[in-house]
């Protein structure tokens, strides 16, 4: 009978451990911020802040910790060859406390669509992207 009451004090003690440990992280998780004007739409989760132009999915900003990743007037953008989301259609997929999620979505004249997302989760110190491309049996095969 003892056995199985160290045992069960044991269990306790690792799950009060594991919830000490987690706890600090849970406290300083931020939701995740979202503001929008007409050109772009701002996203913040405390920890990193990124800045899109919406019409053509670039990222204008991108801060870790407020310090910026690219540089004085600098720009990131997805690059392949004949390929752009200019005019795109920016919208917001999802959004909760602890998530935004948005979508570029640009159908090309290569008969392509191309639907860029980025992700920011709170707590997380990077953002995630994922780009879905399609094309309809019924299109022509398109040019790269």
């Amino acid at each position: 009978m003892s056995h199985a009451v160290n045992n069960s004090v044991f269990v306790y003690m690792k799950r009060l451990l594991v919830g000490l440990c987690l706890f600090p992280i849970l406290i300083y998780a931020q939701s995740v911020k979202l503001q929008q004007t007409l050109t772009s739409i701002q996203l913040d989760n405390g920890i990193v802040s990124v800045s899109f132009n919406k019409q053509n999915a670039d990222l204008n900003a991108l801060s870790i910790r407020g310090i910026s990743l690219l540089g004085k007037g600098g720009r990131a953008y997805l690059l392949a060859p004949d390929f752009n989301l200019n005019q795109s259609v920016c919208t917001v997929v999802k959004q909760t406390d602890s998530l935004v999620e948005l979508s570029f979505l640009h159908v090309a004249s290569n008969h392509f669509t191309y639907d860029l997302h980025y992700v920011l989760k709170s707590g997380d110190a990077g953002i995630y992207c994922y780009l879905l491309e399609s094309h309809q049996a019924k299109d022509s095969v398109g040019n790269y």
